[in-house]
């Protein structure tokens, strides 16, 4: 039985012992975190991993996305992102490192609302599915780039193996995943021997191993969300949460709809569900608006 997208696995401690080192070697690096919870903890626990007196700089992303610029023009440092897996890219020497310490899932209230209840729907899996491949491009952005994405969540193992994720890669992606999953497979020894001569641009072994693994085969093509909807999903959740600007999420939440035409029925009714939703609060809030004019004029003092 697959685990849940929204249930928590701990990092093995075998996993998490190539990690300080790896963060050393890349002196950048980016998480992909699920929750704010989750961002403050492991930035905790990156910042223990390194001397008091010589702590490297560490962000954690807000709203506004300064950090985003800070981290981009520094030579060494952290940055930590709670519930984003697109929209943010870091090429080349931007970073090198991207962990991702706990499956992706819901994005916000509602969101995690639906997903508890529709849990068993095949699109919340292929939501899933899709967010960590947003995650894994996030630091390789052209042909000649490279970087290191390191799982820390055991639950990656299964869910990159099934022929539904491999459906969603292209065969390159296929086979440098399936090279990760052997470099593993026996023990976490290998990883940064491999590592710190991957992070050089020493590419001979990583060559090697890649032209020799059999990734699974992929299974029958999945009904994906397009990336064109990706930013109308961004900017209905911030208008809705963070802006309460209740007409432009309902005008986003119609647009990610209209673009799924061809996907299940309870895929598009999650998204105009969020539309009248959206057009529910933004009469309340007119409401609430008028209330108070009527109880300040002038006529009515």
């Amino acid at each position: 039985q697959t685990p849940s997208p929204s249930s928590k696995a701990e990092p093995a401690e075998e996993v998490l012992v190539p990690l300080p080192e790896l963060l050393k070697l890349a002196k950048k690096s980016v998480w992909l975190c699920s929750s704010a919870y989750e961002s403050k903890r492991w930035r905790s626990w990156l910042l223990e991993q390194f001397p008091r007196n010589n702590r490297p700089p560490t962000w954690e992303l807000a709203s506004v996305g300064d950090e985003f610029e800070e981290f981009g023009g520094a030579a060494e440092g952290h940055l930590f992102i709670a519930g984003r897996f697109e929209g943010m890219d870091f090429p080349d020497e931007t970073c090198r490192l991207a962990v991702f310490p706990s499956l992706p899932r819901a994005t916000g209230a509602l969101e995690r609302f639906f997903t508890e209840q529709l849990r068993d729907a095949s699109f919340q899996k292929t939501r899933m599915l899709e967010r960590i491949k947003q995650g894994i491009g996030r630091c390789t952005r052209g042909n000649q780039d490279y970087a290191v994405y390191y799982f820390l969540d055991t639950r990656f193992y299964a869910e990159m193996e099934s022929r539904a994720f491999a459906a969603l890669q292209s065969e390159r992606t296929r086979k440098q995943v399936e090279l990760g999953l052997e470099l593993t497979q026996n023990g976490m020894g290998a990883v940064v021997p491999f590592a710190a001569k991957f992070l050089t641009g020493d590419f001979t072994e990583f060559d090697q191993r890649e032209a020799t693994v059999r990734p699974p085969a992929p299974g029958p093509a999945v009904k994906t969300t397009t990336a064109e909807t990706v930013s109308d999903e961004v900017d209905g959740w911030r208008a809705l949460f963070e802006q309460r600007n209740f007409s432009r999420a309902a005008t986003s939440f119609e647009a990610v709809s209209a673009k799924l035409a061809d996907a299940e029925r309870e895929h598009r009714g999650f998204w105009k569900y969020m539309e009248a939703f959206a057009e529910y609060l933004q009469v309340i809030d007119l409401r609430a608006d008028f209330a108070a004019h009527v109880f300040h004029h002038p006529q009515h003092t």
